[in-house]
C-alpha cells in the first residue's frame, strides 16, 4: 500500500490537482485499485458464507446454535449440537445434577456412593459455618416436608458411610439415642461443672456424680450404685482369719473413685454350725484409702438359735476404724446359729482403690460358716468426700 500512496502523490503534484505528464502513474493506479477491490469483494464473500449475518450461527463457529434461549434458564454445553438451557427455576430451589442435563429441584440429595467427606466449606476455615440465624438470632431449624406422614423423623448417622444411627428425633419416639455395643454408649455426659443455680429438668455430671433437678434450686443426686448380691449360699473358710463376705466375684472387692464420698447400706445373713464360742465381727480391707473425718457406720446385729425375734445389738464404727475388726454379735455356741448383720452409713475415699467388705471370727467356729442367698452390699456416689449437702437446702 506504501507503494500505491508514492504514486498517487505523484499522480496529484503538490498542489492536488491532475498532471498529464504522470500519465503512466495513473494508469497503474487505476490498476491496483481493481485489484484491491477485488481481493476485499472475495474476502467479503469468503466472511459472509462462514459467518452468515442472517439466521442461526452453529456452534462449530463460535455461536449458540438456537435462535431463541428460555426465558431465566440456566445455558449448559451441549457437544456441537445446540446450547441447552434449563427450565426457569422455582422459588426457593437450587441447581442440581445427577449424571445427566442440570434441573432445579427444591429437593437436594446426597448420593451414598460418596467415599470421601463432603466438605462444606474449608477444613482451614477459622470462623464458623453459619447456617440460618439473624442479626438477633442463631436458630437452625431443621424439618420435614410437608408430607402426609406422621412419624416422618430427623435422622444423624455416623460410622463409615453412616452405618451407624447415632440419633433420631420424630414424632413417635421424641428423642431417641443409638443402641449401644460393645464400643458405644448411646449417651456419654463429659465431666463439667455444674450450674450456679440448678435448671429445673437439668441433667449434670461433674466428674463425681449425676445430678438431675426435678425443680428449680433443686439439684439431687443421681444414684448410680455398685452392688454385689448372693444368689447362692456362700460356705466361708472355717477359721479365725479375715475373709471376704461375698464370692459373687472374684476378689469380692469394689474399686473406688477418689475425694468421693459415698452411701453404704449392706445386709449379712449368716449360719453357723460349729461347736466352739466365737463373735462375729466385720472390717473394710483393700487398697482405698479412708479419710476419717464424716466416715460412719452404724451396725445392728441378731442373733438367734431358730428364725425367731431376738434383742439387737447395734454398734458405730468410726473413722478409720472400719479398717479394723469390729465386734458386732455376742459369743454363743449353738447347733444352728442365726446371725443377721445391717450395716447403713457413709464411707469417704481419700486415695482411690479397692474396698473389700471381709467377716472375721474371734475363734476357728469348727463348723459349717455360711453367708446366705440375699445377701448384699451397695455402694453409691454422693459428691466430694467434703459434701456436706446437695439441694435446696437454707
Amino acid at each position: 500500500m506504501a507503494g500505491l500512496n508514492d504514486q498517487i502523490t505523484q499522480a496529484l503534484g503538490a498542489s492536488g490537482s491532475g498532471d498529464p505528464t504522470h500519465a503512466a502513474a495513473l494508469t497503474n493506479i487505476a490498476t491496483n485499485g481493481n485489484l484491491l477491490n477485488q481481493n476485499i469483494s472475495k474476502l467479503i464473500q469468503a466472511f459472509s458464507a462462514a459467518f452468515p449475518v442472517s439466521g442461526t450461527l452453529p456452534v462449530v463457529n463460535g455461536g449458540t446454535g438456537s435462535s431463541t434461549l428460555t426465558l431465566n434458564g440456566v445455558l449448559y454445553g451441549n457437544g456441537a449440537s445446540a446450547i441447552g438451557a434449563t427450565a426457569q427455576g422455582g422459588a426457593n430451589t437450587v441447581l442440581i445434577a445427577n449424571a445427566g442435563v442440570p434441573s432445579f429441584s427444591a429437593a437436594i440429595t446426597v448420593g451414598t456412593s460418596v467415599t470421601s467427606p463432603l466438605l462444606v466449606a474449608s477444613t482451614s476455615a477459622t470462623a464458623p459455618l453459619l447456617l440460618g440465624g439473624t442479626g438477633t438470632g442463631s436458630t437452625l431449624t431443621l424439618q420435614s416436608t410437608s408430607g402426609v406422614g406422621s412419624g416422618d423423623a430427623i435422622i444423624v448417622k455416623g460410622g463409615n458411610n453412616g452405618a451407624t444411627e447415632l440419633v433420631r428425633w420424630n414424632t413417635t419416639n421424641g428423642t431417641r439415642l443409638a443402641a449401644g455395643t460393645t464400643s458405644l454408649a448411646p449417651l456419654t455426659f463429659q465431666s463439667g461443672t455444674n450450674l450456679t443455680t440448678a435448671a429445673a429438668g437439668a441433667g449434670e455430671f461433674d466428674g463425681t456424680c449425676f445430678y438431675a433437678s426435678a425443680a428449680a434450686s433443686s439439684r439431687q443426686v443421681v444414684v448410680t450404685e455398685q452392688l454385689t448380691s448372693l444368689t447362692a449360699d456362700y460356705t466361708l473358710t472355717d477359721s479365725a482369719t479375715a475373709q471376704k463376705a461375698f464370692n459373687a466375684s472374684s476378689n469380692g472387692s469394689v474399686t473406688l473413685a477418689a475425694s468421693t464420698a459415698y452411701e453404704v447400706e449392706m445386709l449379712l445373713i449368716g449360719t453357723n454350725t460349729g461347736t466352739t464360742s466365737h463373735t462375729w465381727g466385720i472390717l473394710f480391707a483393700g487398697a482405698a484409702t479412708i479419710t476419717a473425718a464424716g466416715t460412719m457406720l452404724k451396725v445392728q446385729a441378731y442373733t438367734a438359735t431358730s428364725n425367731a425375734l431376738t434383742a439387737e445389738s447395734g454398734i458405730y464404727i468410726v473413722g478409720a476404724g472400719i479398717s479394723s475388726v469390729t465386734a458386732v454379735t455376742a459369743a454363743s455356741v449353738s447347733a444352728t446359729e442365726n446371725v443377721s448383720i445391717y450395716v447403713r452409713g457413709r464411707i469417704n475415699i481419700n486415695g482411690a482403690g479397692t474396698l473389700i467388705p471381709q467377716v472375721k471370727f474371734s475363734a476357728q467356729p469348727n463348723g459349717t460358716e455360711k453367708i446366705l442367698a440375699g445377701s448384699f452390699i451397695r455402694l453409691w456416689p454422693i459428691g466430694a468426700g467434703s459434701v456436706t449437702n446437695v439441694g435446696n437446702w437454707s
